[in-house]
């Protein structure tokens, strides 16, 4: 995977379906932040931006929402390259963590490969909360999205338009009544999920959710294997033998 310092790979122009299979996979296989992104290594932090936010728009598996429904192979491929972009990101975005990425690199320290692992090592650099918030804005982004931010337009309602993703994950529901259960979500977005469980709840009722819910889809505690949640229940339907819950997360 080549670097082009003029331009990113990801600007020029739509990517084919063949052409994001092949690009998710080179991104796996790349050990180099700044390869992963198509940035040179002297690139600005307004270049670094442009190319994650045209990258997010390749490669966000919400953008792709029929072909993953097809393919649960892509899908994969997508959440995996995505996650890849977006620890190159925290790390070549970050000043601090950009400046030892550099020093590693610059002096070979045992290769890029290991001089990622040591600049993006969660323990030792926890993000604080503007990242995350930078994070989830430019991983929220759709084209529409991005379009009006660059044109200075409210962009709030615009990020609520998010597609749910077809996802079967088990999930261990409490219920502020007291009881618990484990479930299984049917589909799954950053804002809600529907979930199946054997009983009804009532709509307007609090519940604490439990799974592994990928990183792409969090909104907070991205390096924990458990992610927990709390939710509000907006509908119930019967699906026999079970019930599907539509929920909210808070």
């Amino acid at each position: 995977m080549q670097v082009q310092t003029s331009s990113s790979p990801f600007r020029s122009r739509a990517l084919s379906y063949q052409e994001i299979k092949v690009m998710a996979s080179l991104i796996l296989d790349e050990p180099d932040h700044y390869t992963v992104l198509g940035v040179d290594q002297k690139a600005s932090l307004a270049e670094i931006n442009e190319s994650y936010c045209m990258a997010v728009k390749q490669f966000h598996p919400l953008n792709h929402g029929e072909a993953i429904r097809n393919d649960t192979v892509f899908h994969w491929l997508l959440s995996r390259a995505f996650t890849r972009l977006s620890t190159a990101y925290r790390v070549i975005s970050n000043s601090r963590r950009r400046e030892i990425y550099d020093r590693a690199l610059n002096a070979g320290l045992a290769g890029v490969a290991r001089a990622a692992q040591t600049a993006s090592t969660p323990a030792d650099f926890p993000m604080d909360d503007e990242e995350i918030l930078k994070l989830q804005s430019y991983s929220f982004a759709t084209p529409e999205w991005m379009a009006a931010k660059r044109k200075g337009k409210a962009v709030g309602h615009e990020r609520r338009r998010v597609e749910r993703v077809k996802m079967q994950i088990p999930v261990v529901i409490t219920c502020e009544a007291g009881w618990q259960e484990t479930g299984q979500t049917c589909d799954l977005s950053p804002l809600g999920a529907l979930i199946t469980l054997g009983r009804s709840v009532e709509p307007g009722t609090m519940l604490r959710l439990r799974l592994p819910m990928p990183r792409q889809f969090r909104t907070r505690h991205y390096n924990t294997e458990i992610y927990t949640i709390d939710a509000r229940v907006l509908r119930t339907s019967k699906s026999k033998p079970t019930w599907e819950i539509a929920v909210e997360f808070i």
